[in-house]
């Protein structure tokens, strides 16, 4: 896959992700955004490759940095090659901006060749992560992950009541 390809995808995800994710949230989610980027698990494996292997330790040293729309899709696309699968989510928003997160695969495999083609947006896959205490109908905001002292203060409740 063309890295011009990747990006278009990634581009047409995240809109797809923030008008998807809106539905869930109370939030106004901002039209700019910036990227981060993870590997789904940290450790190193047999069943890895060389250039998987040199994604990875890439993957990690990125960890926690913003990126643009055109330096993630450079960061991801390794040898005319994707990461198998990516689950993109809203990890943060604000005013001005959103922060989504990619959470990637460390196996690459080169799209055009996988049984990928009917889905116009693969790699990716818009994820909405919903807040333990979330109801059906009612919406959150989406920087629940952030809120520490509210996290508590359900899992407490939680906990209280199902000891009673």
């Amino acid at each position: 896959m063309e890295r011009g390809e990747l990006k278009h995808r990634l581009e047409v995800s995240t809109v797809k992700l923030i008008e998807f994710t809106q539905q869930f949230v109370t939030n106004a989610l901002a039209r700019n955004t910036e990227f981060i980027v993870v590997p789904n698990r940290m450790e190193v494996s047999d069943h890895l490759n060389e250039i998987e292997l040199h994604q990875l330790e890439t993957l990690i040293k990125a960890q926690g940095k913003g990126f643009t729309l055109e330096e993630v899709s450079s960061l991801i696309h390794v040898s005319d090659l994707a990461p198998l699968w990516v689950n993109i989510e809203v990890h943060r928003a604000s005013k001005t901006v959103n922060t989504v997160k990619l959470i990637c695969s460390r196996r690459l495999r080169d799209i055009n060749a996988e049984n990928c083609s009917n889905d116009a947006l693969s790699p990716f896959h818009p994820k909405v992560p919903l807040p333990p205490w979330h109801k059906e109908g009612v919406k959150f905001n989406v920087n629940w992950k952030h809120q520490i002292l509210k996290r508590k203060w359900y899992a407490l409740t939680w906990n209280w009541r199902r000891s009673t």
